[in-house]
């Protein structure tokens, strides 16, 4: 396996990580809104969830400008 492709399979990872998240995410949210409301949810949801999701989407959003620079696209790609 190149360089290219464990820098893909790496990226194709940390969209998987944030992809489960946010499913969990919503879960919550939903379970709050239509079950039981819960403050250890609500914290969870707020406080830790909302932080790593941001955190992710920065670190992929990095990654994506990384492998577009690395990567030296020509205007035909």
């Amino acid at each position: 396996m190149n360089i290219r492709e464990q820098f893909l399979n790496h990226l194709s990872d940390g969209f998987n990580q944030m992809s489960n998240l946010l499913l969990q995410q919503m879960d919550l949210v939903h379970n709050q809104l239509f079950e039981v409301n819960d403050t250890v949810a609500n914290t969870k949801i707020i406080a830790e969830n909302e932080k790593t999701i941001d955190h992710l989407q920065n670190v992929l959003r990095e990654k994506m400008i990384k492998t577009i620079v690395l990567q030296n696209p020509k205007a035909g790609d």
